[in-house]
């Protein structure tokens, strides 16, 4: 006879999704499945332990939050000495402006340049405000929001704005995030 068959014994484990792309300040839940000598799931799954190389955090569940820009971090599921992988990137975008400053007239418009530098792939529609404005002076940012890597804030004024120096502040957002850059205008 060739006797009872040999248990079965943990092998190999998947983790899934294997590549993941994480907005900064997200989550990601991963999960894993082990298999045994004959790549049969595991009845019952074993306990994972589970640890990431970096761009931020992960639970006892397998849920990844996001908190450090980077790509190709490893996320592992272990358990009794065997590991699976999953690759895990985190995204972001930065904001720059030029110039930094304007000063023009009352009743003339002028124009600040922004560039949307996309970290890691990030993919996001960015939606652009500006906030600080003085009386009787208006702004409008084309395009808005945008998937691009550039918009262009136009400032109107008119004849009744104030005189003074003035620090606007142009803000982007995208899902949860959001990045902001100062600039100053002088209207004389």
């Amino acid at each position: 006879s060739t006797g009872p068959p040999p248990p079965p014994v943990l092998t190999s484990i998947t983790v899934s999704p294997a590549t993941a792309s994480v907005q900064n300040g997200g989550t990601q839940q991963f999960s894993a499945t082990g298999y045994d000598q004959n790549n049969v799931a595991m009845n019952p799954q074993p306990t994972f332990s589970w640890s990431v190389s970096g761009g931020g955090s992960i639970n006892s569940a397998g849920l990844f939050t996001a908190t450090t820009v980077g790509s190709n971090f490893t996320v592992t599921a272990a358990s009794g000495g065997v590991n699976g992988t999953a690759k895990v990137t985190v995204t972001d975008f930065s904001l720059s402006v030029s110039p930094t400053s304007r000063s023009i007239k009352r009743n003339q418009t002028t124009t600040y340049g922004v560039t949307i530098t996309r970290l890691n792939g990030f993919a996001g529609s960015v939606l652009f405000t500006v906030s600080g404005l003085p009386n009787n002076v208006t702004a409008s940012v084309t395009p808005n929001p945008t998937t691009g890597t550039s918009v262009t804030v136009k400032i109107s004024t008119s004849r009744s704005s104030p005189i003074g120096t003035f620090t606007l502040q142009i803000s982007g957002t995208s899902g949860g995030l959001a990045h902001a850059i100062n600039v100053s205008l002088r209207l004389r």
